[in-house]
């Protein structure tokens, strides 16, 4: 109340100068107004008995001034306003940051706006879009076997197929009694008639002679037996180390000079080779049908043992026909019977070398790939694609075979060896997905898929049009820079693989809705999180959120005391391996 009687006194005395000022100046006019510190409008009668209340200003903005708070009175006009105006606040700038174009939308500049009212202060320009740069996918002749296709193109930039490539029907075989015209592959065997089967004076079949240093009268008949064919019928045999190792004592071969002595048990399967086995006091003699395996016994019979003869047999020497022996035989299980155990250096004895050039011309990998050797073309096999690590690059076609892949042939009873498996090598200076190993789990969204991925891709379809392939069981497996490889093409090819083992990678997130309906095994060693070569955490968050998404099928192995080298544990794992071949879609 105090307040109120000054404030109302204030105003009275204001009015009272005002009135007094007014008089004294009545024989003048002056359009000046006074100099004071306020603006106080006095056209209400001097009567009013002022009620003065405190009126809310308003703020400033970026452009404009604002007003300060003022009094007034309630009964009439009267306002006392300081005369002090709130400044403008002035703009507050903000980038606008730069769009780059792509192939076919426009980009824009930098800009500026003011973060408060978004006004905008410096304009965008466009970029015009870049245009595809364009790259010719290369025409694929059909053979008798294989699909070709039609010319193509596609960006290099952005990798959009610009022109599709269409598949050419492969042309078939043109069989012209048991041959094809085209190719020259034989396509059946007429049953041979008499003049058929001296086939041996031209020199046209190999002869192969398989023993072991048991039975010296068999060893003599061995030699004698090579000696009497190429006498008789000139028929070259030239003598090969059987594992190519001057050291080898207990087994070799005598063959045509066209006979590769490495793989000769796979050959026998399928070649046209006379095979005679020398094992302990026991003669086998293969031939790849019943007439010519006649045909040769009665040789050795007739024209060998006869009384001229100087070879002493025991009488429980044999001759045995095993027309089909070594088609049911598995040349790796010999192996690794005959060496205990499988190296990378044994392994290149079953595993043939093979170079793949991309379709687009621009990647060029070597692979080893694996078939058993009683591969069977009547029945569908589980192709396993095995993705190395950093340290195994390189265009040498080994040093794929390094790690962990002699422990899964090492496996008691191992699966793997009953399957068809391709290891590809990536180039050096080359990643199976362009992202650093160390921060784990990534963005497909910013990292393309790369050319070495888009081979591999290539070279697994084109084994499924060689060989016979259950396309339900297709796996992959891949450690460290492999594992990214293996969490990459399973997100960017989410229908083709019937399951995976990803050791010690990275992924994106963002897709693990996309990967609920696939099966994974995620092997990570918790202590990698310490030598910062890849962290555990990008499997586990990956894992998580397949989880999160409602999957179930996503096994989270995270292993304690394991560092980087999960692949020694994976390896040598009978679960994971019968758990892999059990999966199809």
């Amino acid at each position: 109340m105090k307040i109120k009687g000054l404030l109302s006194c204030l105003a009275l005395i204001m009015l009272l100068v005002v009135f007094l000022t007014a008089c004294n100046n009545t024989d003048t006019n002056s359009n000046t107004e006074p100099s004071t510190e306020t603006n106080t409008n006095t056209s209400t009668s001097q009567e009013c008995e002022h009620e003065l209340e405190l009126v809310k200003g308003t703020a400033p903005t970026c452009t404009k001034d604002g007003m300060p708070d003022y009094t007034a009175c309630k009964k009439c006009e009267l306002c006392i306003i300081p005369s002090i105006a709130l400044p403008a606040l002035g703009h507050t700038k903000e980038t606008i940051p730069a769009v780059m174009p792509t192939c076919t939308e426009d980009g824009k500049t930098s800009g500026t706006k003011c973060s408060v009212c978004g006004e905008i202060l410096t304009e965008q320009n466009t970029i015009p879009s870049k245009g595809h740069l364009e790259q010719e996918l290369k025409s694929v002749e059909p053979t008798c076997t294989k699909d070709g296709l039609t010319a193509g193109k596609s960006c290099i930039v952005c990798k959009e197929v610009l022109i599709k490539q269409e598949v050419i029907k492969a042309q078939g075989h043109n069989d012209v009694n048991g041959y094809c015209s085209v190719c020259g592959e034989g396509l059946w065997a007429p049953e041979p008639t008499d003049e058929d089967l001296t086939i041996i004076k031209d020199g046209s079949s190999d002869f192969i002679i398989v023993y072991e240093y048991e039975n010296k009268d068999l060893e003599l008949f061995a030699n004698e037996l090579a000696t009497h064919i190429t006498t008789k019928y000139g028929v070259l045999l030239p003598v090969y180390d059987y594992y190519e190792k001057p050291s080898a004592t207990h087994e070799i071969v005598i063959g045509m000079a066209s006979t590769n002595s490495k793989y000769v048990k796979r050959k026998i399967a399928t070649s046209n080779d006379f095979i005679f086995d020398v094992c302990g006091d026991d003669l086998f003699i293969y031939a790849p049908n019943k007439y010519l395996y006649s045909y040769m016994l009665d040789v050795a019979k007739l024209e060998l043992f006869n009384s001229e003869s100087s070879l002493t047999l025991t009488a429980d020497t044999c001759f045995t026909y095993q027309e089909s022996e070594y088609k049911s035989y598995n040349y790796a299980e010999y192996l690794k019977n005959k060496y205990n155990a499988f190296d990378a250096n044994l392994l290149l004895n079953i595993f043939d070398a093979e170079t793949y050039e991309a379709s687009d011309g621009t990647t060029v990998i070597p692979y080893r790939i694996y078939v058993p050797s009683d591969y069977d073309p009547s029945k569908s096999y589980p192709l396993l694609t095995i993705l190395h690590g950093a340290g195994e690059r390189g265009n040498d076609n080994t040093s794929q075979l390094k790690n962990m892949v002699s422990n899964l042939f090492n496996q008691e009873n191992s699966p793997y060896m009953d399957a068809i498996i391709i290891c590809p090598q990536c180039p050096s200076n080359q990643q199976w997905v362009d992202t650093p190993w160390g921060v784990g789990n990534y963005s497909i969204d910013n990292v393309p898929v790369s050319n070495e991925l888009t081979c591999v891709v290539e070279i697994i379809t084109s084994a499924q049009c060689d060989l016979n392939v259950d396309t339900n069981r297709l796996y992959l497996m891949g450690l460290s820079m492999g594992g990214f490889g293996v969490w990459d093409l399973l997100m960017r090819n989410t229908s083709m693989f019937a399951g995976a083992v990803a050791l010690c990678g990275g992924a994106d997130v963002s897709q693990a809705p996309f990967l609920t309906s696939i099966p994974i095994w995620a092997v990570h060693g918790k202590n990698d999180r310490e030598n910062n070569v890849v962290p555990y955490t990008g499997t586990e968050a990956m894992c998580q959120a397949i989880a999160d998404a409602g999957g179930t099928l996503c096994i989270a192995d995270l292993k304690e005391g394991y560092g980087h080298n999960v692949w020694d544990y994976a390896g040598n794992s009978t679960e994971i391996a019968k758990w892999l071949f059990e999966q199809s879609k």
